[in-house]
């Protein structure tokens, strides 16, 4: 592997990870968001785990391809 100045930028999988738990956070404040403007669906248990598992594995896609950018940019320095 090569040697990187910065290491959050080389490890796609830490920041993978560090996306995934931050869409993991992102959804207890989607759910206040509905409760505020009063939009709750009605089977509310599929709801929360399907939000819960696109916007971990969203998150985990968007900081990936963050880091493997990053990645890409430092190589050509």
């Amino acid at each position: 592997m090569k040697k990187c100045k910065s290491a959050q930028c080389c490890d796609n999988g830490y920041n993978a990870q560090n996306g995934a738990l931050f869409g993991m956070v992102v959804v207890p404040l989607h759910q206040v968001y509905h409760a505020l403007t009063q939009q709750i669906p009605e089977n509310i248990l599929a709801h929360v785990l399907s939000e819960w598992a696109a916007f971990a594995m969203g998150g985990a896609a968007l900081f990936a391809a963050a880091s493997a950018v990053c990645n890409l940019f430092s190589r050509s320095k």
